[in-house]
């Protein structure tokens, strides 16, 4: 599970970029793990994995990134993204 937030914005002081502006998007805040699946199994995989906010995060640019991945070669198998909703 990979929280991540866009609309993200720094401002260079100092360098060959100094006065420039970079915008991010994307930015992985938090990632971890929130389970195994065994393909061996007909049942399908769920997990309701809780996620704390941190102060700074604003809400309205959040997704939660999830990825099902081959253990041995880590291999994407697949992913999806959600927003999160409105409080």
């Amino acid at each position: 599970l990979a929280i991540t937030e866009s609309n993200l914005h720094s401002e260079v002081l100092r360098g060959e970029n100094a006065g420039s502006r970079f915008d991010h998007f994307a930015v992985v805040r938090e990632l971890r793990p929130i389970g195994k699946a065994n393909p061996r199994v007909a049942i399908a995989f769920a997990a309701q994995p809780m996620v704390t906010l941190a102060p700074n995060w604003k809400r309205e640019n959040l997704r939660a990134v999830v990825f099902v991945q081959e253990r041995r070669s880590r291999r994407v198998l697949g992913a999806a993204a959600l927003v999160f909703a409105a409080q």
